[in-house]
């Protein structure tokens, strides 16, 4: 045999291996884009279609699935967006960040709230230098739920800067937030950092 004829035996042999190879991708491979790895393998895992192909997402565990069915509907992200708006602050725009809040506190909270500005600001003489605190939720555990109310405790990360060229400050703290039911929205009537 000459060259010629083995090259031309070896690129059908090549030819007819990935044509092999893709069929029997295309019977056994995308049957199960949409369905879990098998758990003995990863039980934390499972392959979906994006569009472009398949990706492998965490699977929530059953103690996940059932700790979120506890929360009223859209309460943990409404603390989590809160905390990160109400512990945030700059002075640049002194009291921003709760003047933004107060269509989401109750009559309560919104008054003790204009009270503390107001004392606030009749005791504030002008501050030369900047500072800024930007609040971030890292997550939130619903510590009491009722009909009409509830408690969420929301741990936060705190980053404190100012102008002086000093690195940032990072702390972590508790926001204790109580919840009751206005109408048919949720409003937070108390906030402690804890």
């Amino acid at each position: 045999m000459d060259n010629r004829k083995r090259i031309i035996i070896t690129l059908l042999v090549v030819a007819v291996i990935v044509l092999l190879a893709f069929i029997i991708w295309l019977i056994f491979g995308t049957k199960n884009v949409n369905q879990p790895i098998n758990s003995q393998n990863n039980n934390n895992s499972q392959t979906v279609s994006t569009g472009n192909g398949s990706a492998v997402l965490p699977v929530s565990s059953p103690v996940r699935v059932a700790e979120e069915k506890k929360y009223p509907l859209g309460l943990k992200q409404l603390a989590l967006s809160f905390s990160e708006r109400y512990g945030s602050y700059s002075t640049d725009q002194k009291f921003k960040n709760l003047d933004d809040l107060k269509p989401f506190m109750s009559d309560k909270m919104q008054k003790t709230i204009n009270d503390a500005i107001a004392m606030e600001r009749a005791s504030t003489s002008s501050v030369d230098t900047f500072q800024g605190i930007t609040t971030r939720g890292l997550s939130a555990d619903l510590i009491s739920s009722e009909v009409s109310s509830a408690i969420i405790v929301v741990q936060a990360q705190r980053t404190i800067s100012t102008g002086n060229g000093l690195e940032p400050v990072i702390s972590y703290k508790n926001l204790k937030l109580s919840f009751i039911k206005v109408g048919n929205e949720w409003k937070v009537d108390d906030a402690i950092w804890q």
